[in-house]
């Protein structure tokens, strides 16, 4: 799983995530091993779940995140906790993030050669 940095959604915007992490084999879906960061941004969140994103960390509690768990369950979306996992990458240590991102899934599936 790949989890996007904090901030990135919010500074990158959701379409540019969104055009980096696509799924190549069915045009116009997102990779289902992709994590997007919203933080306390519920609309964010909610946003990310209209576009497709199936993997939402965000930190917001209470009726915000009652409210938006029930949305993505209806859309077949994992809200998660807020955390980034041990052994992640941040594509904004890197100039070609694409490219990194690629390489990564490829290393990650045992496609590399």
């Amino acid at each position: 799983m790949l989890h996007t940095a904090p901030g990135a959604a919010q500074s990158l915007g959701l379409e540019y995530l969104k055009a980096m992490v696509r799924d190549n084999s069915t045009p116009g879906t997102i990779a289902e091993d992709i994590i997007v960061h919203c933080g306390k941004d519920g609309a964010l969140a909610q946003q990310a779940i209209l576009m497709g994103f199936k993997n939402i960390s965000a930190s917001f509690k209470g009726l915000l995140r009652s409210e938006i768990e029930n949305i993505a369950k209806q859309a077949d979306v994992n809200i998660l906790a807020d955390s980034i996992h041990n052994g992640g990458i941040d594509l904004a240590d890197y100039p070609e993030p694409e490219t990194k991102l690629l390489a990564v899934r490829s290393d990650f599936m045992g496609l590399s050669g």
